[in-house]
């Protein structure tokens, strides 16, 4: 039987970091759920230089005010004459 791992694609984690989802996850306090959150991102990255948070190809960020340009999904890569800025 294959193990669930959840949206923990690659399998990143430790049972500090365990402890520590399962404390933020019953802190009711907004202040200290922050804390335990950054220290939760503090360890993760300790652990392993990247945290797939989801599968998607063609994920990408572009600021606002380009045009013509981002992510392709299953069209044929964009036309770059046509990349530019919006008014």
């Amino acid at each position: 039987m294959t193990a669930n791992h959840g949206d923990n694609h690659a399998r990143i984690g430790n049972d500090k970091i365990n402890k520590l989802f399962d404390q933020v996850s019953q802190e009711l306090d907004e202040k200290k759920r922050f804390e335990i959150g950054n220290e939760i991102d503090k360890e993760i990255w300790d652990e392993g230089y990247s945290v797939p948070l989801y599968v998607r190809p063609n994920v990408v960020a572009v600021r606002d005010g380009i045009a013509y340009f981002g992510a392709h999904a299953l069209e044929d890569p964009v036309n770059y004459a046509k990349i530019g800025f919006t008014k």
